[in-house]
């Protein structure tokens, strides 16, 4: 009886110890994909507002090409 019981600690310490290591695993690849996230969210805020700046200069180049053509003879 007593080795049946050594036996199953020696089993459930060993699952412990490797969900432990798996959830180690887990929170490490967790902060790699935040990290990677923020990183992705700064270049999109970017990307976002070159292409705001680029749109706002088109639009004003648009505008003027306009003016001139309308006051052309």
């Amino acid at each position: 009886m007593r080795d049946l019981l050594d036996s199953k600690l020696e089993i459930e310490q060993r699952v412990a110890a490797e969900s432990a290591k798996r959830t180690q695993a887990l929170e490490e690849q967790l902060r790699v994909n935040a990290a990677e996230l923020e990183r992705v969210k700064h270049e999109l805020t970017n990307h976002s507002r070159e292409h705001a700046h680029l749109e706002s200069e088109l639009h004003s180049r648009t505008q003027l090409q306009r003016g001139v053509f309308c006051h052309l003879p």
